[in-house]
């Protein structure tokens, strides 16, 4: 009887280890075919939040530590991104920005290390999302005129990491609802 016993709640806590075992194996592969969502990727948001997007000029014959003023500047108002980082962009023609981001607390700056383009259908402020209490980033258009999707990154505090990539015509808005 006392091994009778003793067998069953050796069974019992078999399978349930086995269901939880399974549970958290199979996770992540849901994940991974998900579209990455902004209220996956909470951070923290300890600033309060700067009124606008944060834009600057790039003479062409400006010396670097000049432009690195510029953009520690545009991040004093406050940060937009991850919780602490301002995200400033600037032209490089039609529909394209060159972006960076700027720590607002420290004024370090990371650059990225891509031109984002948003090609014709698509309006130029749907080129790049991105949320003050999330690390995660969102590039429509094309990443170095190259092909056309929606990128996927997430924010580490130190770089960008992709995580998913979704192509799409370039000559269709992703977004707009289809008639």
């Amino acid at each position: 009887m006392f091994w009778e016993s003793a067998m069953k709640r050796l069974l019992t806590a078999l399978i349930l280890l086995s269901a939880v075992v399974h549970a958290q194996t199979t996770q992540p592969n849901e994940k991974k075919s998900a579209v990455p969502r902004f209220e996956d990727f909470k951070v923290s948001t300890p600033l309060p939040q700067r009124e606008r997007a944060a834009f600057v000029a790039r003479p062409e014959l400006e010396p670097d530590a000049e432009f690195n003023r510029s953009l520690q500047d545009a991040a004093k108002e406050g940060p937009d991104f991850a919780g602490q980082y301002t995200v400033v962009r600037w032209g490089c023609g039609s529909n394209c920005a060159v972006l960076a981001v700027v720590n607002a607390r420290t004024g370090k700056i990371y650059r990225f290390p891509f031109i984002a383009a948003g090609g014709v259908y698509i309006p130029p402020d749907h080129v790049i999302s991105y949320r003050l209490n999330s690390s995660l980033l969102i590039i429509t258009g094309t990443i170095d005129d190259e092909h056309c999707g929606k990128y996927y990154y997430n924010w580490n505090g130190a770089r960008l990491s992709l995580l998913k990539t979704l192509p799409f015509p370039c000559n269709i808005d992703p977004d707009r609802p289809k008639p």
